[in-house]
């Protein structure tokens, strides 16, 4: 509150007291408070005190999370200080410096009561008139002269001395949530100890994958994985699904667990079907299912000589899929059983084919290619695939056959190799427990899917509502105290599962909203609607949004007809 004095002398006097009492260890602590204290109010001292109210905002980066600190100086001192965190996992990795400091403009002055006359930031923003303009309307009504909200980028001076000021702090800020995080998570190997006894594990265990499945009203479905090590939060493991066999609307929280499950669990060695070189057997099934699905897949010419490049997917003596490899790191042929369509089996072919790729492709194939019709080009690009603009030569007279052959011209996309396998890599890792956030039915769900895809992992679920545990082997609930650590350990992960998820599904239910109200309006692409979806957030936002401000984003022109149409629906939305 700006009155440093009071509280140091208050410090003195209980300094003084301490010694008199022979409290030593007491008064000594004390003095270094007061030491600190001293020094930092010297550093928050202002010599001009005819200074105008400014806010100093700043941050660093650690670990996908962000640190912030914003001083408030108030008649030349600082009279209030506040610290953020925002997850990186929230609101997107690899942000810049410009979406950093536009975001925190954006929430944090949304709801601020106390708008100073101008902010300092550590760098510059694109939309810095728009920002200056809503600060100015929410202060005063004002947009003009001496009473408009300034947002400032100093280099040098005073102004920078308080930025440095404030980044100090952050980085402060930072250091102490880590160390507080570290306290609290130090004991941990106890609650590690009582979950392990819990669910009968012959070790502690070191990897724990949780899951949860989202939705707004029934639709935008997703789920969320956590992962937590040696029962610490790894929020470089978590990851997100959005669900893709879910029909929009008829949400189905069984459905969507097993299949969010199966799309992890079938990377761990051992869930998926073996792939292998074709023996004589196996080369005359392909031959004979090329035969049958003639213009469905590419034909293989020499299949004697390509023998080498090819894959089979078999289900103990079924083949079920097979694909290979071309000299020019393509994947052709790409064939699955209709009765295992669905499962993702394909990306199995595809990881394996490219493993093989070192030794079956002149230069090791570092990229692969596939050639593919318009309606599989999602399929591919959820894996990692992009569309070649510029197609390599080598290709040219490949793609004029496959085109004279469709209706549809193809499209090619490659993909980096060593990234896709990575990826894959990652999604090998076998967890030490599994938790599902949830009931006995989100259990049988998970058992279910274990043994479809013959794992043994320790599995259980979490129930909300009397944080029962279930698990396979018993038949009731194992209820624990409300103040046990283990219980408390449960609790974190899930909870952290649950948070993971609804912010996904809040972001994925905004999106579609946006896009399903902007695709009905003519004149508004996807390059507008992208820049509409990260200036304004929501569609409600965009319908409450000033003309000028859509101006700044679409153009005045396509602004004015986005809010003739928005005004249309709402009209109509209000008759129903």
């Amino acid at each position: 509150q700006g009155r440093p004095d009071e509280l140091i002398e208050k410090l003195k006097s209980e300094m003084i007291e301490a010694a008199k009492n022979q409290k030593f260890e007491k008064a000594a602590g004390i003095r270094d408070k007061l030491q600190n204290l001293e020094e930092l109010f010297e550093k928050q001292r202002i010599s001009d005190p005819s200074r105008i109210d400014t806010d100093v905002f700043h941050y660093i980066t650690d670990e996908k999370k962000i640190y912030s600190n914003l001083f408030q100086i108030r008649e030349g001192k600082i009279t209030g200080q506040e610290n953020f965190i925002f997850d990186g996992n929230e609101i997107g990795e690899n942000l810049t410096p410009n979406e950093i400091i536009e975001a925190f403009l954006r929430d944090y002055y949304e709801k601020a009561t106390s708008i100073p006359k101008e902010i300092l930031i550590p760098d510059k923003v694109e939309n810095k008139e728009m920002f200056e303009e809503w600060l100015s309307s929410k202060k005063n009504g004002a947009t003009k002269g001496d009473k408009k909200v300034k947002i400032i980028f100093p280099v040098a001076g005073e102004k920078n001395h308080l930025l440095e000021l404030s980044l100090k702090n952050a980085a402060s800020f930072a250091h102490q949530q880590k160390a507080r995080w570290m306290k609290e998570n130090e004991n941990d190997k106890e609650s590690l100890e009582g979950l392990a006894k819990v669910l009968n594990l012959k070790k502690l265990p070191k990897r724990m994958e949780c899951y949860d499945i989202s939705h707004i009203g029934g639709t935008s479905t997703v789920a969320s994985m956590v992962v937590f090590t040696n029962g610490i939060a790894n929020n470089a493991e978590y990851r997100r699904f959005k669900l893709q066999t879910i029909p929009e609307g008829k949400p189905d929280d069984y459905a969507s667990m097993e299949e969010v499950l199966t799309r992890r669990l079938k990377y761990i060695k051992g869930s998926i079907y073996p792939c292998k070189t074709p023996n004589k057997k196996m080369l005359r099934e392909i031959e004979k299912t090329i035969q049958e699905q003639k213009g469905a897949i590419d034909e293989i010419e020499n299949i004697q000589e390509e023998k080498s490049k090819i894959l089979c997917m078999m289900d103990e003596e079924t083949m079920i899929g097979f694909a290979r490899i071309t000299e020019n790191a393509e994947i052709r042929s790409l064939w699955i059983h209709k009765k295992y369509r669905g499962q993702k089996l394909g990306y199995d072919l595809i990881y394996k084919l490219i493993e093989k790729m070192k030794d079956k492709v002149p230069g090791g194939g570092k990229k692969c290619y596939v050639y593919v019709l318009p309606n599989l080009k999602e399929y591919y690009e959820n894996f990692g695939f992009q569309e070649v603009k510029n197609i390599p030569e080598n290709f040219k007279e490949r793609i004029e056959k496959a085109d004279a052959k469709n209706k549809d011209r193809g499209i090619l996309l490659i993909v980096e190799t060593g990234k896709l396998l990575a990826q894959h890599k990652k999604f090998a890792v076998r967890p030490d427990v599994i938790i599902l956030d949830g009931g006995k039915g989100q259990l049988s769900i998970g058992v279910k899917v274990l043994k479809k895809l013959k794992l043994e992992i320790p599995i259980c679920s979490l129930a909300k509502r009397e944080e029962e545990i279930f698990t396979p082997e018993k038949k009731t609930p194992i209820l624990l105290t409300k103040d046990s650590k283990t219980l408390h350990l449960f609790q974190r992960i899930r909870d952290e599962a649950h948070r993971f998820a609804i912010t996904y599904s809040g972001k994925s239910h905004n999106k579609s909203l946006i896009i399903s109200a902007l695709d009905e309006i003519s004149g508004i692409g996807e390059l507008s609607k992208q820049k509409l979806l990260n200036a304004f957030g929501s569609v409600e936002n965009i319908k409450m949004a000033p003309l000028d401000q859509l101006a700044r984003v679409i153009g005045k022109k396509t602004a004015i007809q986005l809010k003739q149409e928005l005004q249309k629906m709402t009209d109509s939305d209000n008759k129903k």
